[in-house]
């Protein structure tokens, strides 16, 4: 199975959101990574079917390796596919259960089969207890939940996730993460994500977009050894950290557990920021901000933490 982008362009009046995008896939995790206006969004929705594209082709070819445009398969292409948007529609008077039924019927799945898989997923996301329960008493985590729920039902050979752990705990992300790393062994999985750290490890490829384009792809590894030997770590006193960050990229600030008036600082540099800093090993989120800079800004799951 494989899945075939060949020059995507999309554009919005006198806007290029895509440049002739081309990406092969095949089974296994695609992180799509980059700042906000990228394209990642667009390219997301040409993917499902909710947007036409300028121009390009999207080539869909299955295991026996017949291969077809996807423009010309409609309904055949949409029942391979399972699409988790960023900020999924929901009635909030249907119940999950209810919901999934729906979905189910959109997706024109037989009654047996349906009523066989719906109670499989809401066991998978964690929702079974709350089957019954209106989706406007649903908390932003189970929100999220259930969109995966509706996304992985019909067990889909193509998966398109746009941020799907926003609004879970870090239990719950560890437990998609583990999810998806399973099933993506005869799937093709593109998580469109702000949170690296989330695909960090699950990614076979990582594709680095900006300005409708592709910046790079690769492994995550190889990506975080990009920057390798730029990456330190450091100690500073309060009143020293304003000053550090003023010459160098601060990318986390955490208090010292044994003395909380001093600091210690993840920083990227060509050179040796301060003189008591270390090198450190790198990693993809390192790499991330390294590319992007200011752009990364707060959209990089980069936080007060203890390093």
């Amino acid at each position: 199975m494989e899945l075939s982008l060949q020059n995507i362009t999309k554009t919005y009046g006198k806007h290029l959101a895509l440049d002739r995008f081309s990406l092969r896939m095949t089974p296994g995790i695609y992180a799509l990574l980059g700042p906000n206006g990228a394209g990642k969004s667009t390219l997301l929705h040409i993917l499902t079917d909710n947007l036409k594209a300028s121009g390009g082709t999207v080539v869909y070819t299955d295991d026996s390796g017949v291969s077809e445009p996807v423009a010309s398969m409609g309904a055949r292409f949409r029942e391979k596919l399972g699409f988790m948007p960023q900020a999924p529609s929901m009635y909030r008077n249907f119940s999950a259960e209810r919901f999934l039924w729906y979905v189910a019927s959109l997706k024109g799945m037989r009654r047996a089969q349906a009523a066989r898989q719906i109670p499989e997923v809401l066991h998978t996301v964690d929702l079974s207890d709350a089957a019954k329960w209106r989706i406007g008493t649903f908390s932003g985590g189970m929100k999220q939940r259930l969109s995966l729920a509706q996304a992985i039902l019909g067990d889909p050979e193509i998966l398109i996730l746009d941020e799907p752990t926003a609004w879970l705990d870090p239990n719950q992300r560890i437990a998609v993460r583990n999810y998806l790393s399973q099933i993506a062994l005869n799937k093709i999985l593109l998580i469109a994500t702000h949170i690296v750290a989330d695909v960090e490890h699950i990614a076979k490829e990582v594709i680095v977009m900006d300005k409708g384009r592709i910046v790079t792809k690769g492994s995550p590894m190889a990506l975080a050894q990009s920057v390798c030997g730029r990456v330190w770590q450091a100690s500073a006193c309060a009143e020293d950290v304003e000053a550090v960050q003023a010459r160098h990229r601060v990318t986390a600030i955490s208090p010292q557990p044994s003395d909380p008036s001093r600091f210690t600082l993840r920083i990227l540099s060509e050179e040796k920021p301060t003189s008591d800093a270390r090198m450190v090993a790198p990693t993809l989120e390192d790499y991330y901000l390294d590319t992007f800079g200011e752009q990364a800004g707060f959209q990089s799951s980069i936080y007060m933490e203890e390093i």
